[in-house]
């Protein structure tokens, strides 16, 4: 089966965000390749960047909270050999959010301190 170019890409133009250049809808992605690879290597690296980021919040964030939620359950009812003490529905509901809002807040202060410090797009400076 052979791949055929809808004409409307052929014909329909856009406007190039960084060089206000006139080009096909089918030859845009072209011409990010090949005028603006800085565009390209600067979103790379910041893919690379929020993987990073994830890993560090699942390593020192969800990792340790889940172990100490998983101590903290397993002491009451193994250790203590009590399935209910004044609070323990409570703790036991509310450690996954403090969880996740530890995880959150962490995140948003790791993404803020290494985002790069750009106010535009490489091809715009």
């Amino acid at each position: 089966m052979i791949f055929r170019t809808p004409e409307w890409r052929k014909r329909e133009t856009v406007v190039c965000k960084y060089c206000n250049q006139p080009v096909t809808v089918g030859e845009y992605v072209q011409h990010i390749a090949s005028v603006h690879s800085d565009v390209i290597a600067a979103n790379i690296a910041r893919g690379r960047d929020s993987a990073r980021i994830y890993r560090r919040i699942g390593l020192f964030v969800g990792l340790p909270f889940t172990a100490v939620w998983l101590v903290v359950f397993v002491y009451t009812l193994l250790i203590l050999r009590a399935s209910y003490f004044p609070g323990y529905p409570l703790l036991m509901l509310l450690a996954p959010f403090v969880l996740i809002l530890a995880a959150a807040a962490y995140a948003s202060r790791a993404t803020r301190s290494e985002a790069p410090k750009t106010a535009a797009p490489p091809g715009l400076r």
